[in-house]
């Protein structure tokens, strides 16, 4: 009996001296073939976390995160070595009411509705969203949260199977007609299809705040696994939205439930609306303009952190990817920004002045503003 167990301890000892083995060996091979890295940064790696100095990624994903000294031990012959002349090295930007397709413009949709003229054929309907991708990259933007009926979507699919999308896109489906059992199945298909793809999601449903049939609306579409995100218009849209939100969630108080509903808001912040959010298992989204506006304008450091947040770890949270973008950590997208100078810098005053310098989408550089 005692010969066995020490068999057994012996087989175990070598087994789990085995298997460290591989993982060791795995993260060697990760670091061994780096591809880019940025040296000499003030790199934000999330709230409360302590700046780092470089940034190493392999494959379009973040490999290390660390000192100019650590990360430097990683060059390799193939890889690019940017510097930041110590400025903010920051995760990619979120805007999260993009619509390309009004002129391409990346700003939110003026009225909350699709624009008039005549529609656009496939190929004008492209060259209208690759041209929003490039002014993305010039705002330090790498992933948008937009909204389209399912021919946009398609539209949206086309540029990703033909390995022309570089931008992560999370797409809100507007309904064309009535939430009617036909309507939904022809959503979910949708939904089945990009789901949880890295490039372009859809899983979320647009309702308008004044929708007679609100609760009811919301309360099917989180029965069936959707997010809802509720447009409004002014002070009254708002407080219908949150009075439904609050409903639902009085009415469904099941375990783990996270459909994380979404007020689309372009007013100021609300202190007391998000509390009321918060309790529902909701929240308020902001347009990126504003925010990027009241950012550069925030006198304190710790203001330009909360504002950046919401910017890239609350918008990757609101799209259901904050495992995967949001931060500049290891395992992360390499999804970055290097500005021209450092975000947290004390002296308020330039920050006003700041540009994106270089935007980097999935590892690879995409824009760099001295090249422009």
């Amino acid at each position: 009996m005692r010969a066995r167990l020490v068999t057994l301890i012996v087989v175990c000892i070598v087994v789990g001296t085995f298997a460290a083995g591989i993982i060791t060996r795995a993260q060697r091979d990760d670091l061994d073939s780096v591809d880019l890295i940025v040296l000499n940064g003030r790199v934000y790696t999330g709230p409360g976390e302590p700046v780092a100095e470089a940034v190493a990624v392999r494959a379009g994903l973040i490999v290390a995160v660390g000192s100019n000294r650590e990360m430097k031990r990683l060059t390799r012959k193939q890889t690019t070595v940017l510097d930041a002349h110590g400025a903010s090295v920051l995760p990619g930007f979120t805007d999260s009411h993009a619509d390309f397709l009004a002129g391409a413009r990346l700003s939110p949709a003026p009225d909350g509705r699709r624009p008039q003229g005549p529609e656009p054929d496939d190929d004008a309907t492209a060259d209208m969203l690759l041209a929003g991708v490039r002014e993305a990259y010039a705002r330090g933007v790498t992933s948008i949260q937009t909204r389209g009926d399912l021919e946009t979507l398609g539209a949206w699919d086309s540029l990703r199977a033909g390995r022309e999308l570089a931008l992560r896109v999370f797409q809100t489906l507007v309904p064309a007609t009535p939430l009617i059992p036909d309507t939904l199945a022809a959503l979910t298909a949708a939904r089945d299809l990009h789901g949880n793809d890295p490039l372009l999601k859809a899983r979320a449903v647009e309702l308008a705040a004044t929708d007679p049939d609100l609760e009811t609306h919301v309360a099917s579409l989180e029965a069936a696994g959707w997010q809802v995100r509720l447009r409004t218009d002014g002070p009254e849209d708002v407080e219908q939205a949150v009075a439904a939100l609050e409903a639902v969630a009085r009415s469904a108080p099941h375990e783990g439930r996270d459909a994380r509903h979404l007020v689309l808001h372009d007013g100021a912040g609300d202190a007391a609306l998000e509390s009321r959010l918060k309790e529902a298992g909701a929240g308020l989204q902001y347009g990126l303009d504003a925010r990027l506006g009241s950012l550069l304008a925030i006198a304190s450091p710790e203001g330009r952190a909360a504002a950046l947040d919401a910017l890239t770890l609350d918008a990757a949270h609101a799209a259901f990817d904050e495992q995967r973008r949001g931060r500049v950590a290891r395992g992360q997208l390499a999804d970055l920004v290097v500005l021209s100078g450092d975000l947290f810098s004390p002296q308020a005053e330039t920050v006003p002045d700041l540009e994106v310098a270089v935007t980097i989408f999935d590892g690879r550089v995409v824009f760099v503003r001295d090249a422009e």
